[in-house]
């Protein structure tokens, strides 16, 4: 049982009726329901419901669209335990998919790099932190060469050659 909205072929009368989809086919206008009852009624300017006679001639369904709107900009569910998603470790979030990843990255100043770019940074990287542990070595053999003096170790690890008291 549902109810539907149908239309007079005859008459143009337009009504809802609840009744199984498969008696839609042979119901006509006017008709009775299972029961006896009128299956045709109007809403009148004072509130109430009217029954109306009908023509007698066959009825037809009317299929309408229902307007609905969407929240938001997709019926994806990104975000919800990676349904339709993309989970990025880079910026710990999710995205719609991976191009919304990589548009986010390039709105906020990232780039995408090739290998050999990648390979270049992370040896400037590198040779980098082995002058920090070459420069920590140095303080510590002279803080052993000072006695745990670590002004004096600091002084003669960080200031230039020709500045230090000789």
């Amino acid at each position: 049982m549902g109810f539907y909205k149908v239309k007079c072929k005859k008459c143009d009368e337009q009504w809802e009726v609840m009744v199984p989809f498969t008696d839609l086919e042979g119901m006509i206008c006017g008709g009775r329901d299972y029961y006896d009852r009128p299956v045709q009624w109007r809403d009148t300017p004072e509130g109430t419901v009217e029954n109306t006679e009908g023509c007698g001639n066959l009825v037809e369904r009317i299929v309408e669209l229902k307007p609905f709107a969407i929240a938001g900009s997709s019926l994806d569910t990104h975000g919800v335990d990676n349904v339709n998603g993309y989970w990025s470790p880079s910026f710990g979030r999710y995205f719609k998919n991976k191009h919304a990843c990589y548009a986010h990255a390039e709105a906020n100043g990232y780039r995408a790099v090739s290998q050999r770019e990648a390979d270049d940074a992370l040896g400037g990287q590198y040779n980098n932190l082995q002058k920090q542990d070459e420069v920590g070595k140095t303080y510590s053999e002279n803080l052993k060469k000072a006695k745990g003096d670590k002004v004096e170790a600091a002084a003669k690890t960080f200031v230039p050659q020709n500045m230090q008291d000789k």
